[in-house]
């Protein structure tokens, strides 16, 4: 069950940082001069992805059901496609328990009312005493694509792609 947690991956947000960037201009920000919406549109996308990391970090079932479209589709890292229901069922359930979370955004594009946030992201797990999960100290990386929609004015959630890029056996140790 520790694959679904990767494609549900948000926690302990220690950064969150929007940047349109284009080919060619890697690790620079680039913008489009021009147009005052899709700016504010990017900054209100990056604003609901940090809302949205904070509430999964906090356990915050009510706060993700607000995000989270009716329509919401998770692909995980464990091949399960889960609907809003399902993902938020394993949040009541207690089986998706992150102790830390970075999440760096590569690039956000907005057309209309659907945007697309995509980047990479890093995290570890709580300690289970059961020992069911990988141990708190390795350190997980993935990337990701959100697709959010503008549902009556406010983005929400509709789509989540997580994939496993690797993982760091006492990784975290090292990164502290």
């Amino acid at each position: 069950m520790m694959g679904l947690a990767y494609g549900l991956a948000v926690a302990n947000v220690r950064s969150i940082s929007s940047r349109r960037c284009f080919a060619g201009a890697r690790g620079k920000l680039v913008m489009n001069q021009g147009d005052d919406s899709v700016r504010v549109s990017e900054a209100e996308v990056a604003e609901a992805e940090q809302n949205e990391a904070q509430a999964t970090l906090e356990n915050d079932v009510q706060a993700l059901e607000r995000l989270w479209s009716a329509d919401l589709i998770v692909s995980s890292t464990a091949n399960l496609v889960l609907t809003k229901n399902q993902a938020l069922s394993l949040f009541r359930a207690g089986q998706i328990r992150l102790k830390t979370f970075e999440r760096r955004i590569s690039r956000t594009a907005v057309t209309g009312d659907i945007a697309i946030a995509t980047g990479n992201e890093s995290f570890t797990v709580k300690d289970d005493s059961a020992g069911n999960a990988p141990p708190s100290d390795d350190l997980f990386i993935c990337n990701y694509m959100n697709i959010w929609k503008r549902e009556a004015g406010v983005w929400k959630m509709i789509g989540r792609h997580v994939g496993f890029m690797a993982r760091m056996v006492g990784g975290a140790k090292a990164a502290q």
